[in-house]
C-alpha cells in the first residue's frame, strides 16, 4: 500500500503526544513506524512468532535501529546456533529511524505483551524508545515492554560464506520430518547431490533414510553434513507453518569441511534466518 505525502504527515503527526495543545516530554525516540497490514491482520501475531523464534535461541533480543531497517541478531550460549531478523523499510507503511542504536529486550516479555496486541486493529504502530518498546493499534490502546541493560553480543563473522547447496521446501514438512526423526536419534545427516535435483535425503543411524521433495534447487557441489536435531527443532517449532516456504542453504568458506545449515523464512513482517553449526563427532 503506497501512501501519499499528506497521509504520511497524518501518521507522523499522530505519533506526537499532546495534551491541551502542549507537546509532552517523552523518552528519546529511536524509531517510529506503522507496519503494513497483512490482509486484515495487524502483524502482531507474526511478530509474536518472530520473538518466540528469537527466544528459542537466546534469552535476549537486541533490537538494532538502522537507517533503512530494524534488525535482531542473537547467538545461543553454546555458540551452536544463531538467528537474524530483518525488518526492512518496505514492510512498513511509515518508517522513521531517528537515531541508530541498540535496545535490549527480554523476548519472552515481548511475546507476552504481543499476546495482547494480537487483538489490535491495523495498522500496528511501533515506537522504539531508549528505554522501551511501544505497540498500539488503531483503537489507541498501547502496550509497552521495558528495555534493560544487556551484555554486548559477540562479533560473528558470517561474511565470506558460500552456498554449496540451496533449495526450497515447505517449512512445516521439514519440521514434521525432523520431529519424527527425533523420536529415534539426536542428530540428522542431510545429503544433496547434483544427480537428484528435486530430492534431498535426510537420515539418521537408527531410523534410516527419508527423502523430501524440494524445488528451486541450486548446487555448487555434492554436500553431506550432520546436525543436532534439538537445536533445529527449537527454531522450526516456532517459525514453521503449513504453506510457509523455507529456503535452506548449506554454507561454508572455501574448502572447509563443515557446512553451516541455514534456514530462511518470510514471516510477513520480517525475514528470519537461522544458522546452525555442523555436529562435531
Amino acid at each position: 500500500m503506497n501512501m501519499s505525502g499528506e497521509e504520511q504527515k497524518t501518521l507522523k503527526g499522530s505519533l506526537t503526544e499532546q495534551t491541551n495543545g502542549q507537546t509532552q516530554a517523552t523518552p528519546q525516540i529511536f524509531f517510529q513506524g506503522y507496519l503494513r497490514p497483512l490482509g486484515r491482520r495487524s502483524g502482531a501475531g507474526e511478530l509474536q512468532r518472530i520473538f518466540e523464534a528469537i527466544n528459542s535461541v537466546s534469552g535476549e533480543a537486541r533490537l538494532r535501529v538502522e537507517r533503512d531497517r530494524l534488525t535482531v541478531r542473537e547467538l545461543d550460549p553454546g555458540k551452536v546456533s544463531l538467528i537474524e531478523v530483518f525488518f526492512p523499510r518496505e514492510r512498513f507503511m511509515f518508517f522513521e529511524a531517528r537515531q541508530e542504536g541498540v535496545i535490549v529486550f527480554d523476548p519472552k516479555e515481548v511475546v507476552r505483551r504481543l499476546s495482547i496486541a494480537k487483538s489490535f486493529k491495523p495498522p500496528l504502530k511501533l515506537v522504539v524508545y531508549g528505554d522501551s518498546l511501544s505497540l498500539s493499534g488503531a483503537e489507541g490502546v498501547e502496550v509497552k515492554v521495558e528495555a534493560y541493560e544487556g551484555g554486548d553480543v559477540e562479533a560473528l563473522a558470517l561474511n565470506g560464506l558460500e552456498a554449496k547447496a540451496r533449495f526450497n521446501i515447505d517449512s512445516y514438512e521439514l519440521f514434521k520430518t525432523l520431529k519424527n526423526l527425533y523420536s529415534f536419534d539426536e542428530a540428522f545427516t542431510i545429503e544433496v547431490s547434483p544427480e537428484k535435483k528435486s530430492i534431498v535425503t535426510i537420515y539418521t543411524p537408527n531410523l534410516g533414510m527419508v527423502t523430501l521433495r524440494v524445488w528451486g534447487y541450486r548446487y555448487a557441489e555434492p554436500v553431506k553434513s550432520s546436525y543436532r536435531l534439538d537445536f533445529a527443532l527449537n527454531f522450526l517449532g516456532k517459525a514453521a507453518r503449513r504453506g510457509t516456504n523455507a529456503i535452506v542453504e548449506l554454507l561454508s568458506r572455501g574448502k572447509e569441511e563443515g557446512r553451516l545449515f541455514k534456514i530462511t523464512v518470510d514471516l510477513g513482517v520480517a525475514l528470519v534466518s537461522y544458522y546452525q553449526a555442523p555436529r562435531i563427532e
